[in-house]
């Protein structure tokens, strides 16, 4: 697509071209940059035509058709999103999920869930309050410790080593953002219920901004898209 837009106008200063900010109140009734016209905008975007669990991601790039000497050009930008709960989501996943739940490890403590966990025609209702409503607290390995290596895994997520550095205890008191929360519930002939289950499940580090982290729909390594089944 191309475009316009009106953009902030750059300094003259290459070294500082933001000058201007400094002089306003960030937050504040005076914050008002001063706008130009730019008539060489480029943005393309891929949005994939099936929603599955391979292909829910939206990229593009936003770019700047000046020359680079130019004051209106800027670098490109990139841009990664993700669908919305109200899109048309397909669960294809059916034949890897049930593979994987038949085959997990019912000796790691978790079998005695099975008669704790609630089945009814109400799941998806109750799962979206419970997951969706609040962050979920990550219970890490018991030998966890300021000083452990336990503490500089969390499952799957790949947390950059510039990041690890950051936190003295490690990941303890990360916690779990799930986002983008999909369910279909359906009945069977036996009058019981199965639920498909899909979401963005997101790492939220001990030093990130709650809120912040929770209104951006981006992907990143610390995000992780799920599917799964409840029956």
């Amino acid at each position: 697509m191309l475009g316009s837009s009106r953009l902030p106008l750059r300094g003259k200063s290459a070294s500082q071209p933001w000058d201007w900010l400094e002089s306003m109140s960030i937050g504040g009734s005076t914050f008002s940059p001063t706008l130009v016209d730019d008539l060489k905008l480029k943005a393309v975007v891929y949005f994939p035509r099936d929603l599955t669990l391979m292909s829910r991601g939206v990229f593009g790039r936003l770019e700047s058709l000046h020359n680079t000497s130019e004051s209106l050009y800027f670098d490109p930008v990139d841009l990664f999103s993700q669908l919305g709960p109200y899109s048309n989501y397909h669960f294809v996943a059916g034949d890897m999920v049930n593979a994987a739940c038949t085959a997990r490890d019912t000796k790691q403590g978790v079998d005695w869930l099975s008669s704790k966990v609630y089945r009814g025609k109400e799941f998806c209702s109750i799962a979206e309050d419970l997951l969706t409503t609040q962050l979920v607290d990550a219970l890490f390995n018991w030998n966890c410790s300021s000083s452990s290596a336990a503490c500089n895994n969390f499952g799957p997520f790949l947390v950059p080593k510039e990041l690890k550095s950051l936190m003295a205890e490690g990941l303890s008191g990360s916690r779990l953002l799930v986002q983008d929360f999909q369910c279909l519930i359906s009945e069977e002939s036996d009058e019981s219920y199965t639920a498909n289950v899909s979401a963005i499940m997101k790492n939220l580090l001990p030093f990130q901004n709650e809120g912040l982290v929770y209104h951006r729909s981006n992907f990143d390594i610390l995000s992780l898209a799920v599917e799964g089944k409840e029956q």
